[in-house]
């Protein structure tokens, strides 16, 4: 089943279960619902979906072990779930994290490996999703914005402009034909990524220090892929 199904299966199942007006639960629980730019999504445990739905849904905090990119095993965490989000990397939750109070931040649900409810309760916080992400193209958040230009050649360019990452986006076309790309946002390893898919038809002119990553990231490929 997708991600997408995934969720509105869980919408439904707990929606058949609640008590009450079932219509007022089924737009409480699409309101913690927030799609990103969604596409097919790695498979991941719809249980903890549900239950993640559920704590956010409650005010449960949330108990769990979860394994980080970097770590070499899961470690404990605890949790007040408010948002669960999809976006192009996958699925996560955004929550108060306990181990630094008042300080939001996303989890990705494919990487917890065991979560139960608790009995204790937090209260609901308003959040402004859209000023939490400003900054940033995706799912990341807290950030500095800096000026970012990138050089595109001619098609990449074009193609590009129709699919623009970030609603600062500016974009013009050269005398010699190539796209020069403009935009304010923060930088992370999700737009690292956006501009390191076009390749070679993408040159990293601004700021200095990610056209230097860039460069030290073309270096190193080269070596991977030097044939002798």
């Amino acid at each position: 089943m997708s991600a997408v199904g995934i969720a509105l299966r869980s919408v439904e199942k707990l929606t058949s279960i609640a008590s009450g007006n079932a219509r007022e639960k089924s737009k409480r629980l699409a309101q913690l619902i927030v799609l990103r730019n969604l596409r097919p999504q790695a498979p991941f445990d719809p249980d903890i979906f549900r239950l993640v739905l559920e704590c956010a849904d409650r005010g449960n905090e949330l108990e769990m072990l979860y394994e980080k990119s970097s770590a070499d095993a899961p470690e404990p965490r605890t949790v007040q779930p408010r948002f669960i989000i999809g976006t192009p990397l996958g699925w996560y939750m955004l929550v108060d994290d306990q181990t630094l109070p008042g300080k939001l931040r996303t989890f990705a649900l494919a990487r917890i490996k065991q979560a139960r409810r608790t009995a204790t309760y937090f209260e609901e916080l308003a959040v402004d999703l859209e000023e939490h992400f400003r900054h940033h193209i995706g799912i990341y958040s807290g950030g500095i914005p800096e000026r970012v230009r990138v050089i595109f050649e001619r098609t990449a360019g074009r193609i590009a402009m129709e699919l623009p990452p970030h609603a600062t986006c500016l974009f013009r076309e050269l005398p010699d034909g190539r796209i020069e790309m403009t935009m304010d946002v923060a930088i992370d390893r999700e737009l690292e990524g956006w501009i390191a898919k076009w390749s070679h038809e993408a040159e990293v002119m601004e700021p200095a220090s990610l056209r230097e990553k860039f460069q030290l990231g073309a270096r190193r490929m080269a070596e991977k892929y030097e044939v002798n």
